[in-house]
């Protein structure tokens, strides 16, 4: 997300492995997506983010596998 200029964050909850941000499904609105993420994981933080993109929280879950790098970019 920041080397595409759509954030300047590197700390919070990413790291952590408590977040992810993903962009809708192709044919799917951005409040379809909202609604089916919220649906499936009822404790989650779904909302929008920088162009178009979804920010998730998943208050708690931690540890996460850091699929992005953010941790090797970032520390912890």
């Amino acid at each position: 997300m920041v080397a595409q200029g759509m954030t300047k964050t590197s700390g919070g909850a990413h790291p952590r492995g408590d977040a992810l941000d993903f962009m809708p499904p192709k044919g799917m609105s951005m409040q379809e997506a909202l609604i089916t993420v919220r649906r499936m994981y009822p404790g989650a933080k779904a909302i929008p983010s920088n162009k178009g993109a979804i920010h998730v929280t998943f208050p708690g879950w931690g540890k996460a596998p850091d699929v992005s790098g953010s941790v090797r970019r970032y520390g912890d």
